[in-house]
This record gives C-alpha cells, structure tokens and sequence, in this order.
C-alpha cells in the first residue's frame, strides 16, 4: 500500500463498521444513506485534519524551540534553559 493511499483502508473499516446504518430499506429493496455516508465521512475528515493540524503545530513548535535554542548557544555559549532564558531576556532589554 503506497502512502497516498492509507486514508482507503480507514474509510473502507468505517464503512464497514457503519453498514447497518448506512444501508437504508427503500420499499421492497435496500438504497445507500447518501446523507448519513456523507456526514460520516465528512465527520472522518474533519477529525483526520484536526489530528494533521495538531502534528503540524507541535512539529513547528519544536523545530523553532531547536532553532531558538541553537541561536542562543551560537551567540552566547549558553545552553541551559536558565541561560537561555536569561539571554533572551537581555536581548529584548536591548531592543526597548
């Protein structure tokens, strides 16, 4: 399975785990809940983007802690989070 294409299996498992509700009897014979199906995908969506969102921010938030952190130790030479603290501090004295 390529990587594009992980989200089929997981619509396919949840389809498969609401076919009950999605099935719907149309007089003598069984139709498909197009407005049921829609919502629950479109409810699958929006949690997979959340999830992506939420990935994004704590992966952009890390990689500009490391960037801070790098800045810092190459400027001043110190890598505590006290030190570093402390020249970040002094660095936005110096800009007032």
């Amino acid at each position: 399975m390529e990587k594009k294409d992980w989200y089929k299996v997981e619509i396919r498992e949840l389809i498969r785990k609401n076919l009950g509700k999605i099935h719907r009897k149309v007089g003598d014979s069984y139709g498909i809940d197009v407005s049921f199906l829609h919502k629950m995908i479109s409810e699958y969506t929006e949690q997979e983007l959340d999830k992506a969102r939420e990935e994004g921010r704590r992966e952009g938030s890390e990689i500009t802690s490391r960037y801070i952190s790098d800045f810092v130790i190459s400027e001043s030479g110190k890598s505590g989070r006290k030190e570093i603290l402390e020249y970040i501090d002094k660095l936005s004295k110096l800009k007032q």
